[in-house]
């Protein structure tokens, strides 16, 4: 085993714990850790106030996850022990695809583990950073989205019994690859019953984001606590900023709360003037005032910003210059069910027929259904009725251009599922950043030679975990 003070012997660099990986130059560690004989660590993902999380290798499935280890000072402390066991338990009651999903629970040598599904991704607080920096709002259908899971997934912990306590941009990761939401962290989690009896042991939280009764401990917890502090969380994604940002200190921020003398959202974003009155309301003081469910909350802001569930499930628009029936190729039988639905979405019919080629060849020998589409109201009329595991998109296009087009399916039944590979010969490096906070796989630059474009689909498929493509030797 190696010890906190080891060192590389490949750069010399130092070693923090016992790790699979040299952070500093990717050399293999000899005798790495393995914990519970099955999660070798491999690297350091971050540190916080219970324990330090690595990325593992689970060498029985063959599957990599987070794993977290208590810190070593808290090994002592009853209380600092009891919350790590029930962060884990809590968890693992838990089953929602936007909430981290927990594997395992032990102890670890002297100390305790838990090991649980590894969201790649960024937060909801750099992606809000960046649109900030950008001088841009995320687009109001795509956080409303994002707010819609989120609170499906809160909603699930609190039925589960339990509060977060901690519910904000950093504490939400945006899956890199499909889009989904996951709600992570959950070292403040707290039973409700416990909450709600008691004001003893509430503090914690994040104060931009806690609610009055959280920061001053003057009344029980509840599930509305959590909405409130989802709440903010909701404010800052639709307006780039806290509802309290005036404050200069954690007494005039209480004050403020307790006032409920929050910045309207519409005098941030305009037309958001339709939800100044629901903020109002999710911001009161006084907990029996709010709404009574995140969902309830985020339904709400659906049908005042135009995005109901009530809506057609069909996210195509009709862009006034007429349509035409999907062009539609298949593979395998047209009357069985395929086993995976790929969409190439492009308007030069010349790349669009290469493309269909290059999936055939990879995914030759397998039931596989092959949609093209030359525009986004098609592509997205099609994506409604034959939900696509694979979309090849190209960005510029007439009528909605390939950002816009990803941004209605991320939004659809089942949008975060799809793998995205863009394909695009004019996407500049904002388009690019666009395409990136949506959740895309790869992006490659036409042209592309065949082989390219197969080796890409390789390394796709394997990593989705679907059959592996053929790559042609030549």
């Amino acid at each position: 085993m190696n010890s906190p003070m080891s060192s590389c012997e490949g750069c010399g660099g130092p070693l923090s714990e016992a790790v699979n990986f040299c952070a500093s130059c990717g050399r293999r560690v000899r005798d790495a850790k393995i914990v519970d004989g099955r999660y070798a660590l491999e690297a350091e993902l971050g540190r916080g106030g219970m324990g330090v999380v690595y990325r593992a290798r689970d060498v029985g499935l063959a599957r990599n996850v987070a794993l977290k280890l208590i810190s070593p000072h808290l090994l002592r402390d009853r209380t600092a022990l009891e919350s790590f066991k029930q962060e884990a338990r809590g968890l693992a009651a838990i089953r929602n695809e936007h909430v981290v999903q927990v594997y395992a629970f032990g102890p670890h040598e002297s100390s305790l583990f838990f090991a649980m599904e590894l969201v790649l991704g960024r937060t909801l607080e750099s992606i809000i950073e960046e649109h900030k920096g950008h001088g841009v709002f995320v687009a109001k259908p795509t956080a409303l989205t994002i707010l819609r899971r989120i609170a499906d997934g809160l909603d699930a912990v609190h039925d589960a019994g339990l509060l977060h306590r901690d519910v904000k941009p950093e504490n939400v990761v945006i899956e890199e690859r499909t889009g989904r939401p996951v709600l992570i962290d959950f070292g403040l989690a707290l039973k409700l019953d416990i909450a709600s009896t008691s004001t003893s042991t509430l503090s914690g939280g994040s104060p931009a984001y806690a609610a009055p009764e959280q920061l001053d401990r003057s009344r029980p917890l509840s599930r509305r606590s959590d909405l409130y502090a989802f709440a903010c969380t909701a404010f800052e994604l639709l307006t780039n900023e806290v509802p309290f940002a005036r404050a200069k200190s954690i007494q005039e921020l209480m004050a403020l709360r307790n006032m409920e003398a929050s910045t309207p959202p519409s005098s941030l974003r305009p037309e958001l003037a339709p939800v100044d009155a629901t903020f109002k309301r999710a911001l009161s003081a006084d907990p029996a005032a709010r709404h009574p469910s995140c969902g309830e909350l985020a339904a709400e802001l659906g049908r005042k910003l135009g995005a109901g569930k009530s809506e057609p499930p069909t996210f195509a628009e009709d862009d006034g210059k007429g349509t035409r029936p999907t062009d539609s190729i298949r593979t395998g039988p047209p009357s069985k069910v395929a086993d995976l639905n790929v969409l190439i979405v492009d308007d030069d019919p010349f790349f669009a027929k290469f493309a269909s080629h290059a999936v055939n060849l990879a995914f030759h020998g397998t039931n596989a259904r092959i949609a093209i589409a030359n525009n986004g109201a098609d592509a997205l009329r099609d994506a409604a009725e034959h939900a696509p595991h694979l979309v090849l998109l190209d960005y510029d296009m007439p009528g909605m251009n390939g950002v816009e087009v990803l941004a209605k399916l991320r939004n659809s039944p089942n949008g975060t599922r799809a793998r995205v590979l863009v394909l695009s010969a004019t996407a500049g490096e904002d388009e690019h950043w666009r395409f990136g906070v949506l959740g895309i796989s790869d992006f490659k630059r036409k042209p592309i030679p065949m082989r390219g474009l197969l080796e890409t689909l390789d390394k796709l498929t394997k990593d989705a975990g679907w059959r592996r493509a053929a790559v042609p030797k030549r």
